[in-house]
């Protein structure tokens, strides 16, 4: 068994401390302290770690370095501290909640890891996880819709409602690296209610 040979939870504390990345101070610390753990990973640290993750955080490039660092662990383990946490992490930063989700979805090896272990959940721990994904989903969906629904109206307000018009647009979060995808989504305008429908492209 691999034994931690550092004690990480002052470690973790300083990552705690500067996670909002407000300052060159605060990036440098936080950079720094994440190369220290990177000398002697243990997986017993992967929930804290993924506590750390902050909606608020002003340098989303360095963050990033955290989900690297998270990836670095064997699948299984990464993946299961993730589902652990999720509930209170989602709470947090849903946004980076969806871009580790989205990655592990974009991963064969990791999307199969992560559907296994949810099969082997209870059924009420199961629901809660899909429970939760479905709710940062369809709040990104939500703030994606703001400027589509503004174009939409703007295109019935001219032609009517007598003929149906799509708009496609992506759910991808602002933060993602390389501007990956979770899904495609287009916004249809139809003559019958509901006049204005959601659905996958």
């Amino acid at each position: 068994m691999r034994q931690n040979l550092l004690n990480h939870k002052p470690l973790i504390e300083v990552l705690e401390a500067n996670r909002l990345l407000r300052s060159p101070d605060e990036v440098a610390q936080f950079e720094k302290t994440l190369e220290t753990l990177a000398q002697n990973p243990d997986s017993a640290d992967l929930p804290s770690l993924h506590l750390i993750l902050d909606d608020a955080c002003e340098q989303p490039e360095v963050m990033f370095s955290l989900v690297h660092f998270l990836e670095s662990f064997d699948v299984q383990e990464q993946i299961q501290a993730f589902i652990q946490v999720m509930p209170n992490l989602v709470k947090r930063a849903p946004e980076w909640t969806a871009i580790l989700h989205s990655r592990i979805m974009n991963d064969e090896g990791a999307r199969s890891v992560f559907n296994e272990k949810l099969v082997l959940m209870p059924s009420a721990q199961q629901s809660e996880i899909y429970t939760l994904i479905s709710s940062f989903l369809k709040s990104e969906i939500l703030t994606k819709l703001t400027t589509q629904i503004t174009e939409i109206s703007e295109v019935i307000a001219k032609y009517g409602y007598n003929r149906e018009y799509s708009i496609s647009f992506q759910l991808a979060s602002e933060k993602k690296e390389k501007s990956e995808i979770i899904e495609r989504f287009c916004l249809r305008s139809s003559p019958n209610p509901p006049y204005l429908v959601i659905e996958e492209c």
